[in-house]
């Protein structure tokens, strides 16, 4: 009987395909009600997926914008003691030096100039 002649389950009957007699079971419709609608589910996706893209896009808004804050304000601290007189001086040399050194590094421009392309290529 190993050649394929073993006896097989006969299918059900035709008639139990045709009939809907558990889709009026109290018990059946509770059962089909735990399970998940696949379009809410979809839909949950889609939104939480939103909402990160959402939140990712505000939080690198306001890191550009710190970053520029930070840049503009060390410059133009940076050119005050170039222009101004020595008694209106706060920044000692060294200070100085390592303010120019970032500024003009090119570090911050690199690091926001690639924020800015990742944040405005992106999908």
């Amino acid at each position: 009987m190993s050649n394929g002649d073993e006896p097989k389950a006969p299918p059900p009957p035709e008639e139990w395909a045709k009939s809907d007699t558990w889709s009026d079971d109290y018990f059946a419709l509770k059962e089909e009600e735990k399970f998940p609608n696949e379009a809410e589910l979809k839909s949950a996706h889609d939104h939480n997926k939103i909402r990160v893209v959402k939140h990712s896009g505000i939080i690198i808004v306001v890191i550009l914008w710190v970053v520029s804050l930070l840049f503009v304000s060390s410059f133009a601290c940076w050119m005050w003691h170039q222009i101004a007189p020595q008694k209106w001086m706060w920044m000692a040399k060294e200070q100085l030096d390592q303010i120019k050194t970032i500024i003009f590094s090119g570090a911050i421009g690199g690091l926001m100039t690639t924020a800015v392309q990742k944040y405005i290529m992106r999908d």
